[in-house]
């Protein structure tokens, strides 16, 4: 009796195995974050992309309650962002998606080299895998160089307008009262009148000091200090912008939260598709985007 006890005891013993296995590789097959906010919403994200945006909305919804001066609002929100930058540790980029698919091809050609044939097949179906998740988070991606390039070309069309009304206006006073010379000091307020606000060319902005998302904190701040900048624009792997790393962002998310610079990227702590304007926009619209 105590033999077919032990026995069934077994049985049952493979059985669990066998449904623990199958739970703990769904559960790697989902590749799901989740995080619950002090409101109590429940937040899951499957990819990168997704985390961003939820990331970049909770921060308007910070910018807007100081704005309002609704601050224990911003601060709960801000917790919440916090938390969900948190989970980018979780959730790689695409940049680190490609890294890690290059460092896993390479380790399935040096399986294939040594003969080791079932690592190699093993490192294949990881590869598989990877591609697969690499081409969706890719499709997630967010296009604001499309968006940049459409508002440059409206600003370069309206620059020949103004100059062409200054130049026949010029043309014809001389051609036709070339006595009347005094009059054209009152030129320059006919064309400035219908443009009175002037341009964000005329703040004489400092040249973008710019580099890759990938780069570590240390490697940003000190290149800042080095070129005197205030903020680094961070480019993406497809040559996009990604975000900007400025004063701000060192305070609140490396200096306060005591963050190692030197083994943290950057794109742990930068702002992520920040709010571009072109020279040709207005200075007073470019300021007021700066304070949201």
């Amino acid at each position: 009796n105590t033999f077919f006890q032990i026995s069934d005891l077994e049985k049952k013993l493979e059985v669990e195995k066998e449904k623990t296995a199958e739970v703990s590789g769904d559960d790697d097959q989902e590749d799901k974050v989740s995080m619950v906010t002090l409101s109590g919403q429940e937040m899951s994200f499957e990819s990168r992309g997704e985390l961003e945006k939820a990331i970049k909305e909770m921060t308007s919804v910070v910018s807007k309650a100081v704005a309002a001066k609704e601050f224990r609002k911003a601060d709960d929100t801000q917790k919440d962002v916090d938390a969900l930058i948190k989970l980018r540790e979780k959730l790689p980029s695409v940049f680190e998606l490609e890294k890690q698919l290059k460092v896993m091809k390479q380790d399935m050609d040096k399986a294939i080299k040594a003969k080791k044939f079932a690592l190699a097949e093993e490192l294949h179906d990881d590869v598989e895998k990877l591609e697969m998740r690499l081409k969706t988070e890719r499709a997630l991606q967010p296009p604001p160089p499309k968006d940049l390039a459409g508002r440059d070309t409206h600003s370069v069309k309206s620059v020949p307008v103004v100059a062409t009304v200054a130049s026949a206006a010029s043309v014809r006073s001389a051609a036709t009262t070339p006595a009347k010379q005094p009059v054209l000091p009152k030129q320059p307020l006919e064309v400035s009148g219908p443009s009175s606000d002037k341009t964000v060319k005329h703040l004489r902005p400092s040249r973008p000091l710019s580099a890759t998302e990938d780069e570590s904190i240390l490697s940003i701040t000190q290149m800042l200090a080095t070129k005197r900048g205030n903020a680094a624009l961070l480019v993406g792997p497809t040559g996009g912008l990604a975000g900007i790393l400025t004063d701000t962002d060192v305070t609140r998310r490396v200096v306060a939260k005591d963050i190692d610079p030197a083994t943290t990227s950057v794109n742990e702590v930068m702002t992520p598709n920040p709010t571009c304007v072109t020279m040709g926009d207005s200075a007073l619209d470019a300021l007021s985007t700066m304070v949201e």
